[in-house]
């Protein structure tokens, strides 16, 4: 659909306010508001009802800005710890994961030697494997949902 002159002058007075216009744009605003009395009312009413509102003075009690400040510190601060907390939920999946990375081959060999050596059946070697192998990502799975459940804790109280 394809939008009226008028529509389209409108739309461009309140984006000159706002956003700007762009040469073409202001060409094209300025020659229609020239032949357009009815456009060129607007665009003065809109003016006049913004330089209004810049003169406009508001007086704020001291202790409301006061405690809007402390407010705003207090916030800024919460956000600085969840983002800590969010670099410690990124950091532990990634250590375990280097620590399994690294460590899997050598505790193969580590658990086939000791399973050997004591004369368990394989199946038992190798769950030990597995346990072991995936302990720290449980360790750290369990520290970040015992930290969420703090969390919530605090929330609710």
């Amino acid at each position: 659909m394809k939008e009226d002159a008028h529509e389209q002058a409108v739309r461009l007075i309140s984006a000159e306010h706002v956003e700007g216009l762009t040469p073409e744009q202001r060409r094209w605003l300025d020659a229609h508001l020239s032949a357009c009395p009815g456009c060129s009312a607007k665009a003065d009413a809109l003016g006049r009802a913004l330089s209004s509102l810049r003169l406009v003075s508001v007086q704020l009690d001291p202790a409301v800005l006061a405690a809007t400040r402390r407010l705003v510190r207090s916030r800024a601060a919460e956000i600085g710890e969840q983002r800590n907390r969010l670099r410690i939920a990124w950091m532990a999946p990634m250590l375990s994961f280097v620590w399994m990375a690294f460590t899997g081959p050598l505790m193969w060999r580590g658990f086939e030697w000791l399973g050997g050596s004591l004369g368990w059946a394989d199946g038992v070697w190798q769950s030990s494997f597995v346990v072991g192998w995936f302990l720290p990502a449980t360790a750290a799975a369990l520290a970040l949902s015992l930290m969420r459940g703090e969390r919530l804790h605090r929330l609710e109280n």
